[in-house]
């Protein structure tokens, strides 16, 4: 698991981890990010990322990704032709 990186460019990022391995947090000196992520699931797991205290909530079905801020919700389909639509 990558816990710190250090870049000339971009500054310092730190990782944190629960015990089964998936990262819960990612902290640089001007940003902390959270993540909710549902534990019996190998991909397509992420529930919630949390930025700064601003939250985005993840959905997924079998061909709509949907990702919901506080002011907007964003739908993504697959299909042969990615649709990318904003309520």
């Amino acid at each position: 698991m990558l816990s710190k990186v250090v870049d000339s460019e971009k500054g310092e990022l730190e990782n944190q981890y629960n015990g089964l391995g998936f990262r819960v947090a990612s902290t640089r000196p001007e940003e902390r990010i959270e993540y909710l992520c549902d534990l019996s699931r190998d991909c397509y797991n992420m529930l919630e990322r949390t930025i700064n205290g601003e939250t985005e909530s993840f959905f997924y079905d079998k061909n709509v990704i949907s990702m919901s801020k506080t002011t907007s919700t964003y739908l993504v389909t697959q299909s042969m032709a990615l649709s990318y639509i904003q309520r």
